[in-house]
């Protein structure tokens, strides 16, 4: 008879760069938690499942070095990705055609989100009105966060002291309903 998984003991046993040190009397879901080691040195712990099955790779580590590694790949500015902004390209699990544009409860909502901040812009009786208001937003916020960064890095490249002095700072305000205000500081 095979052993339930919830007998196996897999101490000392490497997970990416976890390695199991013993089981703890928690449980999660029912299932064994394993107090493990990881490479970094920090101690956590982990369910059974979550070291054997998923892709769980590290304490957290390596997400930290990744996002310290990011910036070499991408341009970040005023807490958002230049890069992104950039970029049309429609997200492959895309049903309305458009980004940030849903049907909810009969109606079409538009959404977008910026530095990590979701804006709600409105529920429409059209795709068409949805989309419009979207577009709006994209062209404000995204549009103009790329040329206003153009802008702002052809004068940083003159001067090194004036960019240390005067980082991108990008200021978005909801006005009214279905309206955003955007700022970007320093004035160029």
């Amino acid at each position: 008879m095979a052993k339930k998984y919830y007998s196996v003991d897999i101490s000392g046993q490497k997970f990416h760069r976890l390695t199991a040190l013993y089981p703890t009397d928690q449980r999660k879901r029912g299932i064994v938690v394993w107090h493990c080691r990881c490479d970094c040195g920090r101690e956590i712990d982990v369910s059974y499942n979550d070291l054997v099955y998923t892709n769980m790779r590290s304490c957290g580590c390596r997400k930290q070095e990744h996002n310290q590694e990011l910036p070499g790949y991408l341009t970040h500015v005023g807490g958002t990705s230049i890069d992104i902004l950039r970029s049309k390209k429609l997200p492959s699990d895309n049903t309305s055609g458009k980004k940030g544009v849903y049907k909810i409860r009969g109606k079409y909502t538009a959404k977008i989100v910026f530095q990590k901040k979701q804006y709600h812009l409105g529920s429409y009786e059209t795709f068409e009105e949805a989309a419009s208001v979207r577009a709006e937003a994209e062209r404000m916020l995204f549009d103009g966060a790329v040329e206003y960064y153009e802008a702002w890095k052809a004068k940083a490249d003159k001067d090194a002291e004036w960019a240390e002095a005067n980082p991108v700072q990008i200021k978005v305000e909801k006005e009214g309903l279905d309206r955003l205000k955007v700022k970007f500081i320093p004035e160029i």
